[in-house]
């Protein structure tokens, strides 16, 4: 028991150390807001996954890496956001909704997202190509695929590149909050999105 509670103790003091100094922008797309349609190339395709096998089959396709939680992300709603080539993933996301305690680790916070309300999160592009605009094609696709939702991202204040993108695709910013800080969820509350702050941290 007391070998448990220092095992506790410790992480949270890792974490201290490692994320004190960060700070996210959050985003929101309102579901009443209109979004741009971007076309995609002729050798892009979009993909939503929310199965295991599916995103198994579509990973060894395209030599995308394999997220190691990706069985309890779709275990928890989570759904995988993918465009693709003929031969090589291009960007991918995830994005969860009707969640108890979804974590925000950079900030140390979770939160409970409701069911009209997606939050995007863990977005990757290819190295190979990146500064092509393909993030922000993703992001189109996922606001086009989700018209009757309120979308939430967030983003390191340092992530230029990214937050460009997420500016570029529609977002409106809504303010920076730092570490343990949920200053954010007010301001979600404000736009009438019903996210609240949750003492309970699910691992996905």
């Amino acid at each position: 028991m007391i070998r448990n509670n220092l095992g506790v103790i410790k992480r949270k003091v890792v974490a201290y150390f490692k994320y004190r100094n960060n700070k996210l922008i959050f985003f929101h797309f309102p579901s009443s807001k209109d979004s741009n349609v971007l076309r995609l190339d002729n050798d892009i395709t979009f993909h939503t996954i929310n199965s295991n096998t599916e995103y198994e089959s579509l990973c060894k396709k395209f030599s995308i890496p394999i997220n190691k939680n990706y069985k309890r992300r779709f275990e928890s709603n989570a759904v995988f956001a993918v465009l693709v080539n003929k031969v090589d993933y291009v960007s991918y996301g995830w994005l969860v909704t009707n969640l108890i305690g979804f974590p925000i680790d950079e900030i140390n916070v979770a939160i409970n997202i409701p069911t009209d309300t997606y939050v995007l999160f863990d977005f990757f592009t290819n190295t190979t190509y990146r500064n092509r605009k393909y993030y922000q094609l993703l992001l189109n696709n996922i606001i086009n695929s989700l018209k009757l939702f309120e979308l939430v991202i967030y983003v390191l204040v340092d992530n230029l590149p990214s937050e460009k993108a997420i500016t570029k695709s529609g977002f409106e910013s809504i303010g920076i909050s730092k570490f343990n800080s949920i200053d954010f969820v007010r301001f979600l509350n404000e736009r009438n999105v019903k996210i609240e702050h949750s003492k309970i941290k699910s691992r996905i």
